[in-house]
């Protein structure tokens, strides 16, 4: 009956330590080794209204000739070697310093 009064205490503390280490953001990067790219990153409103207005066919990418102000750092920025620029890529590569 000991055992049981003295583990349970201990099993309750290593499941609850589980789940909290479970719920931990992942910090695997992603192609190239940039950071991978997160849905719910947060933006600031200058960056925003840079990429919405860089955005002129409102697809949510930078493609085509909406590129061209940013071809030559292209390789850095596009992380996911698709061609164009997500807004996630956007902010990272803002944050980043390569889009200024």
């Amino acid at each position: 009956m000991k055992t049981f009064k003295i583990m349970t205490p201990i099993i309750a503390l290593a499941l609850s330590a589980g789940v909290g280490l479970a719920q931990a953001p992942s910090t695997v990067p992603g192609p190239g080794g940039a950071p991978a790219p997160q849905a719910a990153r947060p933006t600031d409103a200058a960056t925003e209204a840079k990429f919405t207005a860089a955005d002129k066919n409102k697809s949510g990418f930078l493609e085509g000739a909406e590129l061209d102000a940013w071809k030559a750092d292209l390789v850095m920025i596009d992380t996911d070697r698709d061609g164009k620029i997500s807004k996630d890529e956007f902010v990272v590569a803002s944050k980043a310093g390569a889009i200024k």
